[in-house]
């Protein structure tokens, strides 16, 4: 999704070679068919053909290993087609993570790398909340960043890049400590909305608040979304007398651990798990929702997260990462969790006031809409990235002496 809306937002104002893995032309051929993209959209596929597995887990890893040996060929392909077309900027955005540099900033013209997450990492004190595979998993991903950030080739991608955008706070911090020259590196997020998606999600036809209050978690289930957290504050809720129904929709490799954790819990009648969902039937569920109660202990962003709150939906999250930066007082409730026991009462005190209060309730559903739709739109991503092309562009035929 994150490079499909970039190309859609950038084609407004741009002529576009887009270089992608050969495994997405199915795909983008069929919605070229569809009239979804403009004629000056051109794409260039290259890559080795591969299946994605079914297991979650193991079809991650696939992803990463072809998608390092897509990297492998990436300079070759784009120096040969920049010798036929001549362009003015190159982009890299997808996948949009600083652990994998790519060799695109010596082709020629300026190369903008970003908007990049990755920098965000789940607090020592929250990893009682994970299970042992998980743990593990953020252990090794946390001795992988401290590798990843002492190689050359990230050193050489940061060195030739003309600019770099950071998605969040943590990466800022992160890839600004790499280079002297700070004014190179900016914030954006990598997320942006249609208007014709902002439109869909906000004339959803709301439930007005009522008994039960619904929440809705969506997107891979991983143990990095905090909704094992949930469980344990709704099970306290659930022996207060509150009556809620929690929607789970998604697979992933926490799926079978969530639903034993729930029936442990006892909350088979209060919490229930589907599949993904179509993309009529996910908006009619957020149409009936009223909290989004997705408590990440480690996001960049939030795709699922900014949606419902498109569709009005009040989110509860940690106060971590990218949803931190998203939601703010006026739209929804940010929790501190400096231990897990923390984050469970949060949580539940947070469900505990929207739930008493449908007014507030309401209105923070309004600001939430509100906020999304006007800093994550197409648009909005348009014009600061257009900002950048034109500060690189300049800097570029200044030092070339035109």
């Amino acid at each position: 999704m994150v490079g499909w809306n970039a190309v859609s937002a950038l084609a407004v104002n741009h002529e576009l070679w887009v270089l992608t893995d050969s495994s997405n032309e199915p795909m983008i051929s069929a919605a070229q068919g569809e009239g979804v993209l403009s004629e000056n959209v051109h794409f260039h596929y290259f890559g080795r053909p591969y299946r994605m597995q079914g297991n979650p887990s193991l079809a991650r890893t696939e992803q990463w290993d072809n998608y390092r040996v897509w990297c492998s060929e990436l300079a070759k392909v784009a120096k040969e087609l920049h010798r036929v077309v001549c362009f003015d900027v190159i982009q890299h955005v997808t996948i949009a993570t600083w652990r994998v540099p790519v060799p695109l900033g010596g082709i020629g013209p300026p190369f903008i790398w970003g908007p990049l997450g990755g920098g965000e990492k789940i607090p020592q004190s929250l990893f009682g909340t994970l299970n042992r595979m998980a743990s593990f998993f953020e252990h090794a991903r946390d001795i992988a960043t401290g590798i990843g950030l002492r190689s050359k080739s990230l050193q050489q991608c940061i060195g030739s890049a003309a600019h770099i955008i950071a998605a969040n706070d943590a990466t800022l911090q992160l890839l600004s400590g790499l280079t002297q020259d700070k004014g190179k590196i900016s914030k954006l997020l990598q997320v942006s909305f249609s208007p014709d998606e902002i439109e869909r999600l906000r004339s959803a036809k709301k439930r007005t608040a009522s008994s039960p209050i619904r929440m809705f978690a969506g997107g891979t289930l991983e143990a990095r979304k905090g909704i094992a957290l949930a469980l344990a504050a709704l099970a306290r809720l659930r022996d207060a007398g509150i009556d809620f129904l929690y929607t789970i929709a998604g697979e992933g490799p926490e799926r079978e651990h969530l639903q034993r954790l729930a029936r442990k819990q006892k909350l088979d009648r209060q919490v229930r798990f589907v599949s993904r969902l179509a993309r009529a039937d996910y908006v009619a569920e957020l149409a009936q929702t009223q909290i989004c109660l997705l408590p990440s202990l480690r996001d960049s962003a939030g795709i699922t997260l900014m949606e419902a709150m498109l569709a009005g939906c009040v989110p509860v999250v940690l106060d971590l990462g990218g949803p931190a930066e998203i939601v703010d007082s006026s739209n929804g409730i940010k929790i501190t969790a400096t231990t897990p026991e923390e984050g469970i009462r949060g949580i539940g005190d947070a469900i505990l006031r929207l739930a008493s209060n449908p007014e507030k309730l309401d209105t923070f559903g309004k600001n939430a809409s509100a906020h999304v739709a006007a800093n994550y739109s197409f648009a909005k991503y348009r014009s600061e990235i257009e900002k950048i092309y034109e500060r690189v562009t300049k800097f570029a035929r200044s030092n070339s002496g035109f």
